[in-house]
């Protein structure tokens, strides 16, 4: 069950659209909420449809993490494990490189700083959110692009949870398989679109034209207690010229008889020599499972010098 700080690692899957909208796909378009001083159109001009799609059907923020897989960069990371009253009780810090060379990378790690229990007594790590962490970012011994997992393995419990949380990021409003919430993560589905408002706006981001769709929960739901829904808030902006998503923030909270976490994420990507690739990372994250203790972490990755 331990699974909610998953979201970063990804491969974008493929769905059928109509089934995220219901039997009327045309029922989300009638309520976005346009902003009528910076988008002036009709319906029709606009089309409003696309913007949508857009967001669902986007393959350009998944392409650009897995950008990171094919350049040689710097990085650094910087983890806290904080205890109920927001004090950092563990840290991990760091700065990193990954050499990418004749299609296989390898990662060197400088300057590390470890404080309190990151690791137990035999040098493993001691809290999940590091353990994953790892996982998503860092690489260890010689790891080449050609080398692929046999398609006869048996996906992991693990795995299968990562099947599915990966939508939340790269595929939002797509009905992921979480154990326990349902469908609440289909966000534009014919039973969920009464729980939330939909807008779209135009923007400036870093002075750069942007159009600003959000996604948030209706006032009258914000209340955690009800647990009608999962995702609290979307915000994704895309370059007005290419569509490319350039920043994406969003919060998530929910709650069984099993687990409950509250998660927000910011991610900013950028265009560095013809590619874009995130350059700015946040994570700030508490979850609680039955028979264990609250875990709350925070971290930060920043990327640079890509060549």
């Amino acid at each position: 069950m331990k699974f909610i700080t998953l979201f970063l690692l990804v491969q974008l899957q493929f769905y059928n659209v109509m089934t995220l909208f219901g039997q009327d796909p045309d029922a989300i378009y009638q309520v976005i909420e346009l902003d009528s001083l910076t988008i002036q159109a009709s319906r029709e001009d606009l089309d409003v449809k696309s913007y949508i799609d857009w967001m669902i059907q986007d393959e350009s923020f998944y392409t650009a993490f897995k950008n990171l897989r094919y350049r040689s960069y710097s990085f650094q990371n910087n983890i806290h494990i904080l205890d109920k009253n927001q004090r950092t009780i563990a840290r991990y810090a760091s700065t990193a490189y990954q050499k990418y060379d004749q299609s296989c990378r390898t990662m060197t790690e400088m300057n590390k700083v470890i404080t309190g229990d990151f690791m137990d007594r035999k040098g493993e790590y001691e809290y999940y959110t590091a353990k994953l962490f790892d996982r998503l970012f860092f690489t260890h011994g010689h790891v080449c692009s050609d080398t692929m997992p046999s398609t006869a393995a048996v996906p992991s419990r693990m795995e299968k949870q990562v099947s599915e949380l990966k939508k939340l990021m790269f595929a939002p409003g797509t009905d992921a398989r979480v154990p326990l919430l349902g469908d609440k993560t289909a966000i534009f589905s014919e039973d969920m679109r009464p729980y939330y408002d939909y807008r779209i706006k135009a923007d400036l981001l870093n002075g750069q034209s942007c159009y600003l769709f959000e996604v948030e929960v209706k006032p009258n739901f914000q209340d955690e207690k009800t647990h009608k829904t999962v995702i609290k808030k979307l915000q994704t902006w895309f370059d007005e010229d290419n569509r490319q998503i350039l920043q994406r923030t969003y919060h998530l909270t929910g709650k069984t008889i099993a687990y409950s976490f509250d998660v927000t994420m910011h991610v900013q990507v950028t265009l560095v020599k013809d590619q874009y690739v995130p350059t700015f990372i946040e994570y700030n994250g508490a979850w609680k499972v039955i028979g264990k203790k609250r875990e709350i972490a925070k971290f930060t990755v920043t990327f640079s010098d890509f060549k």
